[in-house]
């Protein structure tokens, strides 16, 4: 009888262990909501303000729902989309300029960089650490892009827990480790290269899928930080 019952206690500690390892590893997939996601241009990024991220905060906090904000550099380049739902964005048409794109995100796997990044210090430090942060940015060549994406989702403290992720385009590799090298530099002390197990090639399916997943490495940023990180200064 006393087996039977370490038996079954054993199933149940391995069970709980498993379900932590599965839960470490979890997506949430905008496409798996009940929400109409779409890709907007950003035509109008002055007025991206602290306000506005705060109104979007509310209606993420209330139904759950996760936003991508992907600042796109292409040599010289660079612009601002947001992925999300339309009547999450909605409101905001007029003073942001949105224009509704088609997707961007077909590339040669074998001429990308891809990797995720997280926090080594604290939230409070942020803004020192990323104030002027993309005036940091490796200069690219004309054909060389950079994709830097922030998925958001919002807390119960009024911040947004922050899944940062960066693909990196260039046909020479050289160039390709290169910019990968710099990056990894660029908010030394704040942000760090996350230390997992994804390839490349993996690491772009999930931008694609703009999935959320859950890092204890992840920044926890109010608005006003999140725009440090998504506004060129």
């Amino acid at each position: 009888m006393i087996l039977w019952i370490l038996l079954f206690v054993l199933i149940c500690i391995i069970s709980f262990l498993l379900a932590l390892a599965s839960m470490a590893n979890y997506q949430e997939l905008p496409q798996k909501s009940e929400s109409d996601y779409a890709l907007f241009l950003i035509r109008k990024t002055p007025n991206l303000t602290a306000q506005i991220l705060d109104d979007l905060y509310k209606v993420l906090e209330k139904r759950g729902l996760v936003l991508s904000f992907e600042r796109l550099i292409k040599g010289r380049e660079s612009s601002l989309v947001v992925f999300g739902p339309k009547e999450l964005l909605v409101p905001h048409f007029e003073a942001l300029d949105l224009l509704e794109l088609e997707d961007y995100t077909d590339v040669p796997h074998e001429n990308i960089n891809g990797f995720e990044l997280g926090t080594k210090g604290k939230s409070s430090e942020a803004e020192s650490y990323l104030k002027g942060f993309f005036k940091h940015f490796p200069p690219l060549n004309p054909e060389e892009s950079i994709w830097w994406q922030l998925i958001l989702k919002s807390r119960k403290d009024k911040t947004f827990e922050i899944a940062p992720r960066v693909i990196i385009y260039s046909e020479d590799k050289a160039r390709r480790e290169s910019i990968t090298r710099d990056l990894h530099h660029l908010a030394e002390g704040f942000l760090t290269k996350v230390p997992k197990p994804f390839s490349s090639s993996q690491v772009l399916s999930f931008y694609k899928l703009r999935s959320f997943i859950k890092n204890p490495h992840d920044p926890i940023l109010s608005s006003k930080q999140v725009l440090e990180l998504l506004l060129l200064r």
